[in-house]
């Protein structure tokens, strides 16, 4: 059984319900692992912008959508 300490990461972060657990990390990288993929994405939408999207646009233009949602 696993435990999970109160740090309010999430309140603070504003990710209620939109931060998976441990053990549902583990078993999404499990099952990846057993279908032999080297990177495994758990959401469709990120899935698609990073094989599709993120390959087209310029890298200067990628760096700073990045930069913009790190610093939100």
């Amino acid at each position: 059984m696993s435990r999970s300490s109160k740090t309010g990461f999430q309140e603070r972060g504003d990710l209620k319900g939109k931060v998976k657990t441990a053990e549902q990390c583990a078993k999404i990288g499990y099952q990846g692992m057993e279908k032999g993929e080297l990177v495994i994405f758990n959401e469709s939408q990120l899935k698609f912008m990073l094989s599709w999207v993120i390959p087209f646009m310029p890298r200067k233009t990628v760096l700073k959508i990045s930069r913009q949602f790190m610093e939100k």
